[in-house]
């Protein structure tokens, strides 16, 4: 009767390792992704309304009930939705540490680990 030696057993335990790594790795960047564009998606229509809000009144909102769309903040099971007196939206995460961010004219916006200061604008 044949066995498997633990040589064989160990590099099959190890390739596997390896699979489950990189499967675990990709997992969590496509998550990521799929919050991204949650949030990007948000924040777009955020600074769409912020736009026309400006156009008419030359200023910007804190208040979402100003907003066309809104009379609230949008709600998501992964972000808290902030609005800034100068030019910017946030995303603030609920869970992880990416946050994301976006001009109300819709050309600037950024992602990262740390807060950017809502009150100025680039």
């Amino acid at each position: 009767m044949r066995a498997f030696t633990l040589i064989e057993t160990i590099i099959v335990v190890t390739i596997l390792a390896v699979i489950g790594l990189i499967s675990v790795i990709k997992y969590a960047n496509m998550v990521e992704s799929a919050r991204s564009a949650e949030a990007y998606a948000v924040l777009s229509q955020v600074a769409t309304s912020e736009s026309t809000y400006y156009k008419e009144y030359n200023a910007y909102t804190t208040t979402w009930a100003n907003l066309n769309n809104y009379d609230a903040a949008p709600t998501s099971e992964n972000f808290t939705y902030s609005l800034s007196v100068n030019c910017y939206g946030r995303a603030t995460p609920i869970t992880g540490s990416k946050y994301y961010q976006m001009g109300f004219d819709g050309t600037s916006s950024w992602s990262g680990a740390a807060p950017v200061d809502l009150n100025k604008c680039p």
